[in-house]
């Protein structure tokens, strides 16, 4: 085991339920979420829409080809992660403060963590309504290019937050939540992504999923849709698990 890979921390008893849960998982390529040309209404061009749901691959190869412009761009992304219209129409309605940094980081002139922390600032400066982190790091997932002293970011929505947490059994990120009795033995509950997780948080986000990456030997990227899992009615045995065992930590 190297230097690097002997510093992540991992709670066995749940790493033994995510490796027996890889096998079968699904197609890392998939199409999913809503079709982009849905919200036409949004863009210069509805034309340049895809007509169909996207899958990772698309949206990758969209980002790479310049002749796709920012707003198809950013749609698509948030299309396929399923937003809500409302929070769709509100980030719209501000494209122009925050699609600057959107090609910045289509340019490769931030990192992770910068990207990270511009986004954070037009939160705090109430440009990026709609948008909060289990978004906007879809956007800095899938516009920042390929490069060696940049690595790529991942995406830290709610079920890949939940997963790491579980695993490090610590708050490595910092999640909000509400629970809701049902009945007198039943209770629901719902995370979300808060805003007071910084740049480095994420940083230490990222590295922990490629560290995990490792172990489980996969790459980041097909590490994180393992941890992202799937949903639904016939939930796969990961998501399953983090819903059962997802909670906030007491911060050391």
């Amino acid at each position: 085991m190297s230097r690097n890979e002997d510093q992540i921390h991992i709670i066995q008893e749940h790493f033994g339920v995510l490796k027996e849960s890889i096998i079968g998982l699904g197609d890392y390529n998939q199409s999913d979420g809503i079709i982009p040309s849905t919200f036409g209404y949004l863009v210069d061009d509805a034309t340049s829409l895809p007509q169909n749901s996207v899958s990772r691959g698309d949206l990758f190869q969209m980002s790479a080809d310049k002749k796709i412009k920012i707003d198809v761009l950013c749609l698509s992304v948030f299309a396929w992660g399923g937003i809500h219209k409302n929070n769709l129409n509100y980030a719209f309605n501000l494209r122009d403060r925050w699609f600057p940094v959107a090609e910045k980081i289509r340019a490769g002139l931030y990192n992770r963590a910068d990207a990270y922390a511009e986004f954070c600032q037009l939160r705090k400066d109430k440009h990026l309504k709609g948008v909060g982190p289990a978004y906007f790091t879809k956007l800095i997932y899938f516009l920042m290019p390929d490069q060696k002293d940049k690595p790529r970011g991942y995406i830290m929505d709610q079920w890949v937050s939940c997963s790491v947490n579980i695993l490090a059994g610590r708050n490595l990120v910092f999640l909000d939540a509400a629970y809701k009795w049902k009945g007198n033995d039943n209770c629901s509950s719902n995370f979300t992504v808060s805003d007071v997780n910084t740049h480095h948080d994420y940083e230490a986000y990222c590295q922990y999923i490629e560290k995990l990456a490792v172990r489980i030997k996969r790459s980041p990227d097909e590490t994180e849709f393992c941890l992202m899992s799937e949903g639904g009615k016939k939930k796969k045995t990961w998501r399953d698990h983090v819903i059962n065992n997802r909670r906030l930590y007491e911060q050391e």
